[in-house]
């Protein structure tokens, strides 16, 4: 089960680290974020060396703001050297293929 991100304290501890993580930003109600929800639970049973969580941005609009998501869902993945990867809206296909390519 994707871990909810609870502050924004956890937020930043956890995407400035040394490993690789993944966030949905998402809003609850939303047709595209409750579509695609199943499918990145999913898939972080399938890329175990990655990290999942999640942040629903109307419970942590500071997070969401310093990650810049301006449309949910979007997903993020924090490299190991700090830089970053992003999808904007639900696309399965291109999420897939975006944690396909990270070793």
């Amino acid at each position: 089960m994707v871990k909810t991100i609870e502050s924004y304290e956890e937020w930043e501890s956890l995407t400035g680290g040394s490993q690789i993580v993944v966030v949905e930003y998402w809003v609850a109600g939303d047709d595209s974020c409750e579509s695609i929800s199943p499918y990145f639970a999913k898939l972080e049973g399938v890329f175990t060396h990655l990290k999942f969580f999640k942040v629903d941005v109307d419970e942590q609009p500071a997070s969401g703001f310093d990650a810049d998501v301006k449309t949910v869902p979007t997903f993020i993945v924090y490299m190991d050297d700090n830089s970053e990867i992003s999808i904007r809206g639900a696309q399965p296909d291109l999420l897939l293929s975006l944690l396909s390519e990270i070793p």
